[in-house]
Parts: C-alpha cells; sequence; structure tokens
C-alpha cells in the first residue's frame, strides 16, 4: 500500500487489484488525514495501471503522507462491497 507517483512510469498511480471474482471497482475515493476528499474515481477497472490516483490533488502532488481510501467493489455475481484502507504517498 505504498505508491511513489512521480512519472518515472514504476507504480505511479494507486488502484485495487482484483481477483476473478472481481469485476469492477464502481467508486474509489481518497481522502486525506482530515477526511477531505482529495480524488474519486468511477467504473475503475482492475489490475489497470493506467487507473487510478496519480497523487495530485487539484493538478498539484500531494506532499508525503498517509491517505485514507474507501472502495466499493462489484463482483460478479452483482454484489457490491466496501472496502477502506491507507496508502502511503
Amino acid at each position: 500500500n505504498v505508491f511513489t507517483p512521480n512519472n518515472d512510469g514504476l507504480n505511479d498511480k494507486f488502484s485495487l487489484k482484483g481477483g476473478p471474482a472481481a469485476e469492477l471497482i464502481d467508486e474509489l475515493k481518497i481522502f486525506d488525514r482530515w477526511g477531505e476528499l482529495m480524488w474519486e474515481g468511477n467504473g475503475l477497472v482492475f489490475n489497470d495501471n493506467r487507473n487510478g490516483w496519480d497523487g495530485k490533488f487539484k493538478d498539484v502532488w500531494v506532499n508525503p503522507g498517509v491517505y485514507v481510501w474507501a472502495a466499493k467493489v462489484r463482483f460478479i455475481d452483482g454484489e457490491i462491497i466496501p472496502y477502506s484502507g491507507d496508502v502511503t504517498v
């Protein structure tokens, strides 16, 4: 749960990885330590490095630190399950 958004082509975006039963990330939100929404993505494809948070807020790189994420994941049976965690930039 660490990524380095520095445009070097390696580990530049944060998203979720999923197995064969996970169909889609319906919603992924990133918050700072005070609860401010930093980024939101909808309809994201699992395991696609082009999707996800690029480490910016209002087109400016965020400071290194720990950020909280919350997601709603859709599975192939139609069930949607919420998940959450943290990520370090």
